[in-house]
């Protein structure tokens, strides 16, 4: 009787094993852009899309998804400003560190190249870009962080101060119109 039920509750551990490697197994494989392009469509306003450096950390916040892209940060960002044009629904606005463009070639070779690249990457797209202390724009996503979805496209680009942080906005509607929309409501009260 004892062996029968050693013999019962291993065969249930195998079974319960393949469930969930079963469940687990298919999102686990996807490559990173097939999970970003599953992502994109539920994300907007308020969402963040960031493209970091590879020593960006990854955070235990709910909310909060990383993904390893093993692609360098302008590959990674050029498919990611492609992806949101096409989308439609969500706009964005760059904010980039404002030390990155203090950094000469001398303290890390090749960070120039890629500042320039990253600006003429946001350029071509028509992004708002604005820069900020790493800090402050640290501190909004954080903020952020409490109420939408993060995700954290985590480059191999070995540059500090690289990291991009996309805002997400809506497309369809802008500051402009909200605020005619707010002045309407108040003048009918």
């Amino acid at each position: 009787m004892k062996n029968r039920k050693m013999w019962i509750f291993g065969a249930c551990m195998v079974v319960a094993a393949f469930l969930v490697s079963g469940c687990a197994g298919p999102e686990y494989k996807l490559a990173w852009d097939k999970k970003f392009n599953n992502r994109l469509p539920v994300m907007g306003k308020n969402n963040w899309i960031i493209i970091s450096d590879s020593a960006y950390p990854a955070k235990r916040a709910d909310g909060i998804e990383t993904i390893a892209t093993d692609k360098p940060l302008t590959s990674v960002l050029d498919y990611v400003l492609s992806n949101i044009d096409k989308a439609g629904h969500a706009g964005a606005t760059a904010w980039i560190s404002s030390e990155l463009e203090k950094i000469p070639d001398r303290d890390a070779i090749g960070i120039e190249d890629i500042y320039q690249e990253i600006w003429r990457q946001l350029n071509e797209a028509n992004i708002t870009t604005k820069t900020a202390i790493e800090k402050d724009i640290l501190k909004m996503v954080e903020d952020e962080a409490a109420d939408y979805n993060i995700l954290v496209l985590k480059s191999t680009t070995r540059l500090p101060y690289t990291t991009v942080y996309l805002q997400l906005d809506c497309r369809y509607w802008d500051e402009t119109r909200e605020k005619r929309l707010r002045d309407a409501l108040r003048s009918a009260e």
